[in-house]
């Protein structure tokens, strides 16, 4: 009897190792074909030591090139420094108004204490500022510098004439401003002693230092004065500093008990604010 092959293989067996072998040689193929299009794209005629050198020039990328910070001394801020830091310009008045003075911001915490700015700004600006240490000849040098040509050219003006285009001129105050404390000036009748400066909204201190010793209160023929013993309620309430009910308790005394002769009389009444009565009385008369 003839024994049959092991090796022997049916028609189900050949059409599977030709299938098989298809497909190995179609993955060769395709391998092949993308390979030798990847490295026909990115050859160039560039010889391999000059690609090296070039790559080895390139500037490598780190956190720490990313982003370039300047760092700004707080004591010669501008307004475009100012903006770059993100500072508000109420923020950077109070600054120049201190530099003014010829003193200097020397940390972070006496940044923040002359500028008021907000404990989240300080955070995200500190790494930004770099502070000096000014000695006491430097400063005193700066001081003679600056203060030297004041003393020949700077004269100060009366408040109660200052026009909106003479506040300007002090550090601090804006258009805004100046015409802000023209207003109160007119509101009251005129100023008659430089503290009222404070009473302006939204002034700050060192401006209205900065103010006084730019501005005086040289005349006061011009302040409006109030006829206590004829004026209305509504008029005495004119005044800043008398309101309605105070004003309606004035005209009352006055009816009740006749004419008034001394002024010193008002802080009989009740609600006049008598602490206040030399500041008052100079804004009215009785005859």
């Amino acid at each position: 009897m003839k024994t049959s092959s092991h090796f022997r293989l049916n028609k189900n067996q050949r059409n599977g190792m030709f299938f098989l072998i298809l497909i190995i040689l179609t993955l060769q193929g395709i391998y092949y074909f993308f390979s030798a299009g990847y490295m026909k794209g990115t050859s160039s005629n560039i010889p391999l030591e000059s690609w090296s050198l070039y790559h080895d020039s390139l500037p490598i990328a780190s956190p720490s090139n990313s982003a370039i910070l300047y760092k700004y001394d707080p004591n010669y801020l501008d307004d475009y420094s100012g903006y770059v830091l993100g500072l508000d310009p109420d923020v950077l008045d109070r600054l120049y108004a201190y530099r003014a003075t010829n003193a200097f911001v020397n940390s972070i915490e006496a940044f923040q204490e002359v500028t008021k700015v907000s404990d989240s700004k300080v955070l995200a600006i500190r790494s930004q500022l770099k502070f000096r240490q000014w000695s006491d000849t430097y400063r005193l040098r700066e001081r003679q510098d600056i203060e030297r040509p004041l003393k020949l050219t700077v004269q100060k003006q009366d408040l109660n004439a200052a026009t909106p285009a003479d506040l300007t001129r002090v550090l601090g105050v804006g258009a805004v401003f100046s015409k802000r404390i023209v207003k109160y000036r007119a509101l009251l009748g005129g100023f008659v002693e430089e503290a009222q400066l404070y009473e302006v909204y939204g002034l700050d201190s060192l401006v209205v230092q900065r103010i006084i010793k730019a501005f005086e209160i040289d005349d006061l023929s011009g302040v409006r004065k109030i006829n206590i013993n004829v004026a209305s309620v509504k008029q005495l309430a004119s005044n800043v500093y008398i309101d309605y009910d105070c004003a309606r308790a004035i005209v009352a005394y006055r009816t009740k008990r006749g004419k008034i002769r001394d002024l010193k009389e008002l802080t009989k009444i009740q609600g006049f604010p008598s602490e206040k009565i030399n500041l008052i009385q100079v804004y009215l008369e009785i005859e």
